[in-house]
């Protein structure tokens, strides 16, 4: 335990800090009784570290369609197993490396911190983590706290606003927040709070569904509303479905009307087979070995040559799907038996999984604020890049063996919290 957890830990008058803390409405709509009790406190030094280390792979990651299929996306998307549809699709977007925006999400062990996969697209929750710091900065015991350890943290929603002015060339541009139609239900409250902290930073935004876009007098609108930038919240699975309104918004980008902020080719590098390849050392140079050796655990294309290993090492391996996010489809070998691990390794290898080395992070001492016992979580530690640098962290945890996927969708015990960094 830290010095500033332990300090935390032993102040009754901070025990039920988040519970008091006045969070902003859409926020507490989206996070209501998902909230762990207590935020995490990390020294400042290694968060910055393990940020550079993020962008260091983002970086590697923009490099593999060029430098293990030199330039060919149709190889480097068949090797990574997306369907011919996507494939092509992704094709015809590729240009260039990805823009430095995503989420890389790590485990830590002390000042370790060892990735587990990135998100590196613009469809990201977490925009609205700031809000609980804020808000918990307004606790007049946390703030006598927060100043006594000089605690700090970088705001990910004011990180996005500077990213999509620089990228809209303006000043004040209008933004709109744009999902699929078809998830947009499922994602109202998530849209709803990052759009409640862009806007408190001063910053126009509409949200919208695909459906929505429309074009007038060469322009992309919403509501009657013309639109300077769009933040994708929509894929290239969404294409076939919305086919008119995606092309309205390329036509945009592409006329230079209004801008696509990411494009639309991300899903060739946040497609975990591209972790797989970066773990294969064939692919990088001594120096870049180095690096993927200490942030990245052995990651591998599920095959059938690999079978019979991963049948007998199953109590240190995960099994994940390429292309699905929120942690669904996800196996760990140690919570499953012989039998059902050598199914879906034969199935694994059938969908062109990969499979990881498990990864041991530490627990976080928490107080359950109705019993007063103090209990062992696992958090997740979302760590966010954005064109300028690092953007700010998203934490996820669950208690001690209250499963191996560390995410809110996927797991009904995990709750969010905030990390503030300190000084050592």
């Amino acid at each position: 335990m830290n010095p500033v957890t332990a300090r935390y830990l032993s102040d009754p008058a901070l025990v039920d800090a988040v519970g008091a803390a006045e969070v902003p409405p859409a926020y507490r709509r989206y996070r209501q009784g998902t909230l762990l009790s207590r935020p995490l406190f990390v020294p400042e030094d290694d968060l910055l570290s393990c940020a550079r280390d993020a962008i260091a792979v983002l970086d590697l990651l923009g490099t593999l369609p060029s430098r293990v299929f030199d330039g060919d996306v149709a190889r480097y998307c068949s090797a990574l197993g997306i369907d011919p549809v996507i494939s092509d699709l992704l094709a015809s977007y590729h240009d260039g490396p990805p823009v430095r925006y995503g989420r890389a999400d790590f485990y830590r062990d002390g000042s370790t911190f060892t990735m587990l996969e990135f998100n590196v697209a613009s469809d990201l929750g977490g925009l609205d983590n700031a809000s609980l710091h804020r808000a918990l900065l307004g606790v007049p015991a946390f703030a006598s706290f927060a100043a006594e350890h000089r605690l700090g943290y970088v705001d990910t929603a004011a990180a996005v606003v500077r990213s999509l002015r620089v990228a809209s060339g303006m000043s004040d541009p209008v933004v709109a927040l744009v999902c699929a139609d078809s998830d947009l239900p499922a994602y109202r409250d998530l849209l709803g709070s990052a759009l409640e902290a862009l806007s408190l930073l001063g910053l126009d935004v509409v949200l919208a569904g695909l459906g929505e876009v429309r074009t007038r007098s060469g322009r992309l609108v919403v509501g009657g509303r013309r639109i300077d930038v769009v933040l994708r919240y929509f894929t290239v699975d969404h294409v076939t479905a919305n086919a008119p309104a995606v092309a309205r918004v390329l036509r945009a980008h592409a006329d230079g009307t209004c801008v696509l902020f990411t494009p639309m080719d991300s899903s060739l590098y946040s497609n975990k087979g591209a972790l797989a390849l970066l773990s294969d050392a064939r692919w990088t140079s001594a120096e870049e070995r180095a690096l993927v050796d200490r942030v990245l655990p052995w990651t591998r294309r599920m095959t059938h040559d690999l079978v019979d290993r991963c049948f007998q090492e199953r109590e240190r391996l995960i099994v994940k799907p390429s292309r699905d996010f929120g942690g669904r489809g996800v196996v760990a070998g140690w919570e499953t038996s012989e039998e059902d691990w050598k199914v879906l390794l034969d199935e694994a290898v059938r969908r062109r999984y990969v499979v990881q080395r498990r990864v041991f992070p530490e627990t976080e001492p928490v107080v359950d604020v109705t019993t007063g016992e103090v209990g062992d979580w696992t958090p997740a530690w979302g760590v966010f890049v954005t064109p300028e640098g690092f953007a700010g962290t998203m934490i996820r945890a669950v208690p001690r063996g209250g499963g191996a996927v560390v995410n809110m969708g996927a797991n009904s015990k995990a709750r969010a919290t905030a990390a503030f960094t300190y000084r050592e």
